[in-house]
């Protein structure tokens, strides 16, 4: 229950950051999984080619992919050979890659537009905002918001557009997969299911160490924007060693902050290699007994 509150929360924050561009973010959608078909069947046809290179004429044909593939060929005015498979999987590369092209190219521009009308939308509030609010505001903090709080946003939606790549690439290689071995494919789920549970903990110690990171941003900045707007008041009251210490601390702690991100972020991430080597021994093992 819990977990769908989650779920509908973040897609509702999504939906008001992002919703503008929905249509774009569907066509990303499209492009993703027109990419994902033209890479899946490139690597489905590596099946029957395998085939022809060791003269075998049943190798792959329970797969979905290969009996298209087969199909396709009774339609084309030349027989399948080593040659013509191999032409066409260099000729589904290059549809991949460029379809990929253009998928980078929208996404760069709804990124780019996004981070645009954010700065423009957050500057033009700050202008017509009315004194009582400005008077509470901090300097260093507003800056922050233009610099870092925009640009992650910005890095949010390439985010999104990343994972509906990813989603889709997912989706045709998930199908390839369980025309291939069902059995191994559902087993490599449920053990990534696992593994996504083991690090969650890790995701949210580092999303907590994110949010302090901000906060801790935003102090430094104010401190540097208050201190040498007004240099000259710090110099004539000989506080010089009180500022600094005081910024010497607010660095600390984001240099503290910034390891233990970095820390948290590396050690999901370390062991997925690994991990993923011992789980395929084991499968292939399994396999060759």
């Amino acid at each position: 229950m819990a977990l769908r509150i989650k779920f509908s929360e973040s897609f509702r924050v999504l939906y008001q950051a992002f919703g503008k561009y929905k249509r774009r973010i569907l066509f990303l959608a499209v492009l993703g999984f027109v990419g994902g078909l033209f890479e899946g069947l490139s690597i489905g046809a590596i099946i029957p080619l395998f085939s022809f290179i060791v003269g075998s004429k049943d190798a792959g044909q329970g797969s979905a992919v290969s009996r298209f593939i087969a199909q396709a060929f009774s339609y084309l005015p030349f027989e399948p050979s080593v040659l013509s498979l191999l032409s066409i999987i260099v000729g589904l590369f290059i549809a991949k890659a460029a379809v990929f092209m253009v998928f980078g190219r929208l996404r760069l521009r709804i990124v780019v537009d996004f981070r645009n009308e954010m700065l423009e939308g957050i500057f033009s509030k700050v202008l017509t905002a009315r004194w009582p609010f400005l008077l509470r505001q901090k300097l260093g903090y507003l800056q922050s918001v233009f610099l870092r709080d925009v640009a992650q946003s910005s890095a949010l939606l390439t985010h999104v557009s990343y994972l509906i790549l990813s989603f889709s690439t997912m989706l045709m290689y998930f199908g390839i997969a369980m025309n291939l071995m069902p059995s191994i494919t559902l087993l490599t789920i449920a053990t990534g299911g696992v593994a996504f549970a083991a690090v969650r903990p890790l995701a949210r110690k580092a999303k907590l160490v994110a949010r302090e990171m901000s906060s801790a941003e935003k102090d430094a900045a104010q401190h540097l924007s208050e201190h040498i707007i007004g240099m000259k008041a710090v110099k004539t009251s000989a506080v010089e060693d009180q500022v600094f210490r005081k910024a010497a601390y607010y660095f600390g702690k984001f240099r503290e902050l910034s390891v233990k991100s970095f820390l948290l972020r590396s050690w999901s991430s370390s062991f997925i290699q690994p991990g993923s080597l011992v789980f395929i021994s084991i499968l292939f093992y399994i396999s060759y007994q």
